[in-house]
C-alpha cells in the first residue's frame, strides 16, 4: 500500500460531497409537507449520503492504492 495520488483523493472527496449533497436534496423534497426542515434531519440526511459515498468510493479503490 503506497500513498494515495492527489487525483485519487480527490475523485473520493468530490463523491462523498456529491452523494451528500444529493441525499439531503432528495430527502427533503421526498417529505410531503416538511416546509421548514430542523438543522438536526438536514446534518443527519447529510451524514447517511457521506457513510455511502464514502463507502462506493472506498469499494471501488480497494487494493488500487
Amino acid at each position: 500500500m503506497g500513498p494515495m495520488s492527489l487525483t485519487k483523493m480527490i475523485y473520493i472527496a468530490s463523491i462523498t460531497g456529491i452523494s451528500s449533497s444529493v441525499v439531503v436534496i432528495l430527502g427533503i423534497i421526498m417529505k410531503p409537507g416538511y416546509t421548514d426542515p430542523d438543522w438536526r434531519d438536514i446534518a443527519f440526511m447529510g451524514s447517511i449520503g457521506c457513510i455511502l459515498g464514502s463507502r462506493y468510493t472506498t469499494k471501488g479503490f480497494r487494493g488500487n492504492y
